[in-house]
């Protein structure tokens, strides 16, 4: 099973690149690779779980 991440760069009040570093920096990149995708827009979280399940 591939990790698959979903964040909301605007929430954090940074910038997207950051917010990739963030993820990573706290994921095992050498045992896991991570799938990462960033909102951008309201509900597209939603869009974006129900195409990764």
């Amino acid at each position: 099973m591939r990790p698959f991440v979903i964040a909301n760069p605007i929430s954090e009040r940074t910038s997207k690149a950051r917010v990739r570093e963030s993820i990573l920096g706290n994921i095992d990149t050498l045992r896991y690779k991570v799938a990462i995708d960033m909102t951008q827009s309201p509900g597209h979280a939603t869009e974006l779980a129900a195409k990764a399940y």
